[in-house]
């Protein structure tokens, strides 16, 4: 679907397409606050131990969370609209793309909310499932609502669209296969400000790793959207989604420890603990180098084979932004 967008694209035109994405991904940083990462763990832990009722307070009290956050931080974004296409990006014709993008903020917070439930329950095909809708809907809307003459708007309303209807279903599978199954006597809604001080307790300290990790690389993104032109961004982006290509090896191992390691005790399966430890960064070393490598490699060919020749300076941008990559071994 990227392939297909960017082709039908001009350079400039998926520049444009970018910098609507920048504002809501900047502030939807500030939505979580390690809520997620709870939700992962501490379903692991409840489901191992089966203890339901502490299941369901998790659940609800991470929905409302990423509900609540979401919404308000939509507004923000769409009231920042203006302000920000015309003191900041000096694009005016950004302001309409940013107010549609804004609802992402929202939409990311249920699609996310549902992808970590379904990975602390283990539920990995569903996680899949749900990537696998997002994804096929923004390879099909984006595509023919620019083919009918709407350019970057359609593109920024298919990837908009996507989201949306994807979040939605995640939302509606976890109400039809966990909320209803998760029903056991005892009154959970009463200790669901005990749970959600839990989850943030866990949680805030790997929230502000990625969230300073976040602000950086919005900082780059916001000063390239305002001494860049968008032909360059274009490029720029095109580079950035070459690490798809890594990220198809690297995603399955990341998604399996986190619920693999939520489950052990590190005081009496020690053992256990060295051994998987050991045994993931081996994992992701060996496939992690190797992919990272080839694409630096081959990054001239592969662009302009499935990009074709008018993104000029993506092949450069592919191998700078790859060597990221190769700190796994580290």
């Amino acid at each position: 679907g990227t392939i297909i967008l960017a082709r039908l694209l001009t350079p400039s035109q998926y520049g444009l397409f970018t910098v609507a994405f920048m504002p809501p991904t900047l502030i939807g940083l500030f939505r979580d606050w390690g809520i997620n990462f709870s939700v992962i763990r501490y379903l692991a832990q409840y489901k191992s131990n089966n203890n339901i009722t502490a299941a369901k307070r998790v659940l609800i009290s991470g929905l409302l969370c990423e509900s609540v956050l979401g919404i308000l931080l939509s507004v923000a974004c769409f009231s920042l609209s203006s302000f920000l296409a015309l003191n900041v990006f000096n694009r005016p014709e950004v302001q309409p793309l940013i107010g549609i993008t804004s609802i992402t903020i929202l939409a990311g917070a249920l699609f996310t909310f549902a992808q970590s439930t379904f990975t602390g329950f283990e539920k990995i095909e569903l996680s899949s499932l749900t990537m696998i809708i997002q994804s096929g809907f923004k390879s099909f809307l984006a595509p023919i609502l620019v083919l009918l003459g709407y350019g970057t708007l359609g593109a920024v309303l298919g990837y908009t669209t996507a989201f949306v209807i994807s979040s939605l279903l995640g939302i509606l599978t976890i109400y039809v296969l966990f909320h209803k199954n998760l029903r056991q006597e005892g009154d959970y809604s009463n200790n669901l400000a005990s749970t959600f001080k839990t989850m943030l307790k866990y949680g805030l300290p790997l929230y502000i790793s990625t969230l300073l990790g976040g602000l950086l690389a919005q900082f780059y993104n916001f000063m390239i959207a305002i001494y860049c032109t968008d032909f360059l961004i274009g490029n720029y982006q095109v580079a950035i989604n070459f690490s798809v290509l890594i990220n198809f090896f690297t995603t399955p191992i990341t998604t399996v420890l986190f619920p693999v390691f939520s489950k052990l005790d590190p005081e009496k399966e020690m053992k256990t603990l060295r051994t998987i430890f050991q045994s993931s960064i081996k994992y992701a070393c060996l496939v992690t180098i190797p992919a990272t490598a080839a694409i630096m490699v081959l990054s001239t060919p592969l662009t302009l084979t499935l990009f074709g020749e008018k993104y000029t300076y993506a092949p450069f941008f592919v191998t700078l932004y790859a060597i990221s990559y190769l700190y796994a071994a580290l």
